[in-house]
């Protein structure tokens, strides 16, 4: 099974047998787990990563996320059993494993396992109806605030993490969270939009978009507490930190893609500006409860 995850990451997954490689997604992640090389499950993981990024019908990503799992059936662990085993390798002590984790996941963001394991049960049984009483995992959100903070020194998980995050920013209930207090998601996303990586800004920033439109009323204080309007309009201008000094080698990139990025960048943050404004007027009208 090693040999065959190195073959994988050193080969276009679509030059190879479908079906072998559909047969091939369990075996992976299991050993990907149950390994105690660490050089080995990073491997796995990153075969799977390839696997996962093949395009619709996203079969392989279906297949990693729902993978069932007879030691976890007696418990209530939600969504697919292959996110429940990703998530658990995260908490290996190893920078390139936690890195491989997540860009897995976020490349699994696409699939219903993913949303089933981060939402509660009733979200997807219940015909996706609005529910005040609706809270998502909050177990894991905490674990994804807490990384956000752990990784900005590693930019590629920090990209794959917001990538994911930004998936999930959509659903007002997971929005409420992350606006909260208790968890202080928000502060996490203001602190990537103030630093030097325009790559990882713009992720940020989708984020933030996507909270200012998800859950208005409630967001609207926080970013005026954090005064994330201004910061916002430094990124606007080009005057924020990731427009000065920094070299596109920094980030592993080119000059032009370094370049295409702060204008993206700026474009998107004229965008969040008016939708922040909007934001703020919504902010006073009573609020709306529940996943969408």
């Amino acid at each position: 099974l090693w040999c065959a995850a190195r073959v994988l990451i050193t080969t276009d997954p679509r030059l190879l047998d479908a079906p072998m490689l559909l047969g091939l997604c369990g075996p992976i992640l299991l050993n990907a787990e149950s390994s105690e090389q660490d050089l080995c499950c990073f491997e796995s993981l990153l075969a799977l990563t390839n696997l996962a990024g093949l395009p619709e019908p996203h079969e392989h990503a279906n297949r990693i996320a729902d993978l069932p799992t007879p030691h976890l059936s007696a418990t209530n662990v939600p969504g697919g059993g292959g996110v429940h085993i990703i998530y658990k390798l995260l908490f290996k002590d190893h920078t390139l494993i936690r890195r491989a984790v997540l860009e897995l996941l976020c490349n699994l963001s696409q699939t219903e396992a993913f949303y089933e394991y981060n939402m509660p049960y009733e979200f997807f049984h219940n015909n996706r109806r609005p529910s005040s009483t609706i809270r998502p995992n909050e177990d894991a959100l905490k674990l994804f605030v807490s990384l956000l903070e752990d990784v900005q020194d590693d930019p590629k998980s920090a990209h794959a993490l917001t990538a994911m995050l930004s998936s999930l920013c959509i659903y007002p209930c997971v929005a409420k969270r992350l606006c909260s207090h208790k968890l202080q998601g928000v502060a996490s996303f203001v602190a990537l939009i103030s630093g030097r990586d325009p790559f990882l800004a713009r992720r940020a920033l989708a984020c933030i978009e996507y909270l200012a439109m998800s859950v208005p009323q409630v967001s609207a204080p926080v970013f005026q507490k954090l005064s994330v309007g201004t910061i916002i309009k430094q990124l606007e201008n080009g005057s924020s930190p990731c427009f000065e000094g920094a070299d596109a080698d920094e980030f592993s990139a080119s000059q032009e893609a370094m370049e295409y990025e702060r204008g993206e960048l700026r474009d998107s943050a004229k965008q969040v500006i008016q939708i922040l404004s909007k934001a703020m007027d919504e902010s006073a009208k009573p609020e709306g409860g529940g996943c969408l």
